[in-house]
């Protein structure tokens, strides 16, 4: 192996330690009756958060109650960290390429079982249900989501990786771009150029890389912020935080109003272009068009476009005003 091979190794292998101190996953659900939110941690070995909460309400629907004893996980996990930390050292030390590859090989392992297991955990939670539970929708099952959001009743339930989570899967990624470099890269004229341009992409790739929108289900899903039924199918809106959760709006200004109130930080915005119904498109890259004649849910008036054209054809139907992006607010603030 490299030296600056070893090196990383070594670094990405205590980097795991922040695992036993930080939880792994997190798994938020919203909904009007707690405007605040409901939050599960899961740790190496122990749960935190609302699980009381949680409980009592699945209790309702004949969901199991949550309980640490009934998740034997919580005693290998810790253990399973604690040896791949090891591996990742006596790998560094033994410096031979092979044993890297083979401890990529265990390490992938590990987290294809971690993520089965967390899945199958999931599948009983929302499937095996008390047939005589107080409420019963027939069909109706209430598996979380892996990765992502998903709407369960008038809940919105948000499953992403926290910190420990996320330095676990970095150092997979870390750990795959190794091997890389040793099998593929290692023969250039100059490896150390050649391994920093990898992290350089590879450390961009997991900051900056744009999260994909979800497509509202009309009829189905609620507004988040009048927490109204989202069914007219011009007009909608979505924003994606930094932290991976998706909330989905009936109407532009809710979208607006919603993230000048609730503090979160917004890493995109959407909006659904009323020409193509059910479209999503970035906001800020949007036209815009105010019109009496076009009514939006909440009476703002005020319509999306994907392109230039779209809104001129639009505004010749309608009769409208176009607006930009910076115009909104102040359009808004008048209804």
């Amino acid at each position: 192996m490299h030296p600056i091979s070893r090196i990383i190794l070594i670094v990405v292998s205590l980097s795991m330690i922040g695992a036993f101190f930080l939880p792994l996953w997190d798994i938020f659900l919203d909904a009007p009756q707690y405007p605040e939110g409901l939050q599960m941690q899961i740790w190496l070995d122990h749960l935190s958060g609302d699980t009381k909460t949680i409980n009592g309400l699945n209790h309702y629907i004949g969901m199991k109650l949550i309980y640490e004893e009934n998740f034997p996980e919580f005693k290998w996990m810790p253990t399973a960290i604690g040896v791949l930390i090891g591996l990742g050292l006596i790998t560094a030390l033994l410096k031979r390429k092979l044993f890297l590859l083979i401890f990529y090989i265990l390490f992938l392992g590990v987290g294809v079982v971690g993520v089965y297991d967390f899945y199958n955990w999931e599948y009983d939670y929302g499937h095996n249900l008390n047939p005589h539970a107080a409420i019963k929708i027939p069909g109706m099952n209430y598996q979380p989501p892996l990765f992502g959001t998903k709407q369960l009743l008038n809940f919105t339930a948000t499953s992403l990786p926290a910190e420990g989570g996320k330095i676990v899967m970095i150092a997979g990624t870390i750990v795959f771009l190794l091997v890389a470099f040793e099998y593929l890269f290692r023969k250039k004229k100059k490896p150390a150029l050649v391994m920093a341009s990898i992290f350089f992409l590879a450390s961009f790739s997991l900051t900056s890389c744009s999260t994909k929108p979800e497509a509202i289900q009309y009829g189905e899903e609620a507004c988040s912020f009048c927490k109204m039924g989202i069914s007219d199918v011009k007009f909608g809106a979505e924003i994606i935080t930094t932290k991976g959760k998706i909330y989905k709006f009936d109407a532009l200004e809710c979208m607006l109003n919603y993230t000048k109130l609730s503090g979160d930080e917004v890493k995109a915005k959407y909006v659904i272009d009323a020409s193509a119904q059910g479209k999503l498109i970035e906001a800020k890259n949007a036209f815009y068009m105010y019109s009496q004649e076009m009514k939006s849910p909440m009476g703002t008036n005020i319509s999306a476009f994907e392109n230039k054209a779209k809104l001129i054809e639009a505004i010749a139907k309608y009769g409208g005003k176009e607006l930009s992006w910076q115009d909104l607010p102040e359009r808004i603030g008048k209804k």
